[in-house]
């Protein structure tokens, strides 16, 4: 699986919070997004939040669930790691 864009994921994130009723704002979503795409805590908080979701939701698209939590942990990973790299 090859890494996506930040604005593919921001775009994911947004579309599946929507879909799936996690949050109604759009605009209120990609500006909180934007902004925590640097910080760790606020990608695993997103992460642990979409992973509930899903396990507590049987008509997910569990397909598209996985991608985008393996993003979110690809991201929040580089994020912890950053110095190191």
């Amino acid at each position: 699986m090859k890494k996506m864009k930040q604005d593919n994921l921001i775009r994911e994130i947004v579309s599946f919070c929507l879909d799936y009723g996690v949050l109604i704002d759009r605009k209120e979503i990609e500006r909180k997004i934007k902004q925590g795409l640097e910080k760790a805590e606020l990608i695993e908080d997103l992460y642990n939040t979409i992973f509930r979701r899903a396990k507590s939701d049987r008509g997910m698209d569990i397909k598209r669930v996985i991608e985008l939590l393996i993003e979110l942990e690809r991201v929040r990973l580089e994020l912890e790691f950053k110095d190191h790299l």
